[in-house]
């Protein structure tokens, strides 16, 4: 996600649009990201079952937002989404 907005924002200042330094920008995607997650984790059920946690590794939250994304984004679950809920409406 860093590298994404990083990357835009060069565009961005290449094309004379940008008014933040590089540093600055930097550090506010990183806040933004770091908001995001927090949000996520505060939302996303907890499990505390013991053999859960001998059994499977913590997974890192960063997987799981990367997980939901591309699941949302599959076109197979695209078709099965409710009309109402596409853009263009």
């Amino acid at each position: 996600m860093v590298l994404e907005e990083t990357t835009w924002y060069a565009s961005c200042t290449a094309a004379g649009g940008g008014s933040l330094n590089p540093v600055d920008f930097k550090h506010k995607v990183t806040t933004n990201v770091e908001n995001v997650i927090g949000r996520i984790t505060g939302i996303t059920p907890q499990c505390f079952s013991e053999e859960e946690n001998v059994m499977d590794p913590p997974q890192s939250l960063q997987r799981g937002v990367t997980e939901l994304v591309d699941a949302a984004l599959l076109p197979r679950n695209l078709c099965m989404m409710d009309p109402t809920w596409h853009p263009w409406f």
